[in-house]
């Protein structure tokens, strides 16, 4: 999933992509340079990432992931739905309420 313009006007930044099931969100520059990434198959401490979807920058520069954990109903049980990304990539905030909702692909927080 492409997601152009999630910069909050950073000049640097045009594009945030989403790796689905690398469960990876990547940041380039408006060059297809690779300006950050966050998550990665197994390489998030706590979560266990199946398929990254929606992504959101938050004005405190915060990346926020809508996290697909699958297509049936007791799938959602399996992990976080929401998830938060401090700056430097670490977890933040999860949401994971599988009584509430299902796995997420899209994802909009108002700030």
């Amino acid at each position: 999933m492409l997601c152009a313009n999630h910069s909050l006007g950073n000049p640097d930044i045009a594009f945030f992509i989403s790796t689905g099931f690398g469960a990876t969100i990547l940041i380039l520059d408006k060059d297809w340079s690779l300006v950050k990434s966050y998550g990665g198959k197994g390489k998030v401490d706590g979560v266990d990432t199946h398929f990254f979807a929606d992504a959101q920058q938050l004005k405190n520069g915060n990346v926020v992931v809508a996290h697909w954990s699958g297509h049936g109903r007791a799938d959602s049980k399996k992990a976080p739905q929401a998830i938060e990304f401090n700056q430097e990539g670490a977890v933040v905030w999860s949401w994971h309420d599988p009584k509430r909702a299902g796995t997420l692909h899209g994802i909009e927080v108002i700030e």
